[in-house]
């Protein structure tokens, strides 16, 4: 029948429990690669994600410096807009304001 190795197993089985031990080993260790191509691209991942965050801060700044209402999108900064003031802004309103008469309303008239 068949030959005694080690304690008595057979040779057949002995084969087996080689084969499926190497089979495990390799199975682990295709594992293990794939873990650490996964750990590889998520850190790819994640170093891209940041760069995208940076270069959006970057063209957010570009934006609200530059003015894009011209074809080439290169020109100058925007213009802030002029506040509006309730005293007169020139010497000849003034004084046309202080010559003009207002007519008087008493308390009882209005």
């Amino acid at each position: 029948m068949s030959a005694s190795l080690d304690g008595g197993l057979s040779a057949g089985v002995a084969s087996v429990l080689l084969f499926a031990n190497d089979t495990e080993d390799g199975s682990r260790m295709h594992l293990d690669a794939k873990d650490f191509r996964i750990r590889e691209l998520e850190e790819k991942l994640m170093a891209r994600e940041q760069e995208i965050l940076e270069l959006r801060s970057q063209l957010d700044k570009f934006q609200s410096v530059m003015c894009f209402h011209g074809g080439s999108g290169l020109g100058r900064p925007r213009k802030r807009a002029q506040g509006i003031s309730a005293e007169p802004q020139s010497q000849s309103t003034m004084q046309e304001l202080i010559q003009k008469k207002f007519p008087l309303y008493g308390k009882e008239n209005r």
